[in-house]
Formats: structure tokens, sequence, C-alpha cells
């Protein structure tokens, strides 16, 4: 079969007409793939944003339930030595407080024989967030002891590693770990308090 010259115009005249339906074809495939990816990346950049802002709050946090606990850990007098320790109690695990029993009860001891009266405040604080209910807090914590039997007195920096974890954002930190890095325990003695 031959083919005419007009027949091979009408051939070219449809492939001409249908060129740019084809590129304008292409061309919104190509606009809705960028499109998409820039939403795409828009929406990854606005996780990462909401996870770090969640990762500082966190650590913030943390640090301010750890600077009260260690205030509270470390600062007791012979005289209430009951209500000083009360903290076994209210902000660690039950699992800790057990472990760290046999500590309390010879910081006690040394305090009353002592008549010591201890104040502790935080120096410093360092933490890393492992997640958004875990911290690790690293604390620089000066410590006055003063005997009321003596009158002598002395100062103490202790250094601490505490882990603090909570079930959720809206809940209570607790203390789940403590370490004493200074290698003495509260009433100056050396002692490891790791359980």
């Amino acid at each position: 079969m031959r083919v005419t010259r007009e027949q091979d115009t009408e051939h070219t005249d449809r492939g001409a007409r249908s060129r740019p339906v084809v590129v304008l074809a292409v061309a919104l495939v190509v606009a809705v793939v960028v499109a998409a990816w820039g939403w795409w990346q828009q929406h990854e950049e606005a996780e990462r944003a909401e996870e770090l802002q969640r990762s500082i709050s966190a650590g913030v946090s943390a640090e301010d339930a750890a600077r009260e606990m260690l205030v509270e850990m470390t600062s007791y007098s012979h005289e209430s030595l009951e209500e000083d320790f009360a903290w076994l109690e209210d902000f660690i695990t039950p699992e800790l407080a057990e472990a760290y029993q046999d500590e309390v009860a010879s910081i006690r001891e040394f305090a009353a024989a002592g008549e010591l009266v201890l104040t502790g405040s935080v120096a410093d604080l360092a933490h890393r967030v492992q997640d958004e209910n875990q911290v690790v807090v690293l604390a620089f914590v000066d410590q006055d002891v003063r005997s009321e039997a003596t009158g002598r007195g002395s100062a103490t920096e202790l250094r601490m590693r505490l882990v603090l974890t909570r079930e959720d954002d809206d809940a209570a930190w607790v203390l789940e770990n403590f370490e004493n890095l200074s290698g003495q325990n509260q009433a100056g003695g050396a002692a490891d308090t790791t359980p």
C-alpha cells in the first residue's frame, strides 16, 4: 500500500496536535510529583521540629525536677530525719527505695550520732534526653555539713548521676536510678549508692 502525500500530512497533523497534550500531561505529572515531594518535606520538617521541641521540654522539666529532688535528698537534720527522708516514698521508684534502704539507714545513724545538719544546693546540672520520658541528669551539688554537737562544719561537692522517668508528658518525673559519682555518701563517708 502506498501512502499518498495527503495521508502522510493527515497523519503528521494528528501527531502534531497530540504532542502538546502529551507535553501538558507530562508537565502535570511532574508538577504533582514536585508538589507532593514539597509537602512531604514540609511535613517531615514540622515533625522534626515538634520532636525537638518535645525533647527540649522534657530536658528542661527533668532538670527542674532533678534540682528539687537533689536539694531534698541532700538536705536533712538529725532533728527531723523522718520528715527529711520522706522523699523515699515521694519521688523514687519502690525498687530504688528498697535498694537504697541500707544506705539511708547508715546516713540516718551517722547524722543522729554527730547531731548533723546538712544543707544541699545544686551548683550545676546537665542532661541528656534518652527520649521524651527518660532523661539522664548529671549534677554537682554543694553540701554544707554542720555538727551541732561540736559546732564545726565543712563543705563537700557531690557529683551525681540520676535517671528520671515518667509515664507520659503529663506525669511527674520519678527517680529511677541514682549514682553518687563522687565516691562519698551524703554524710561524708565512702560509699557506693548504686543499687
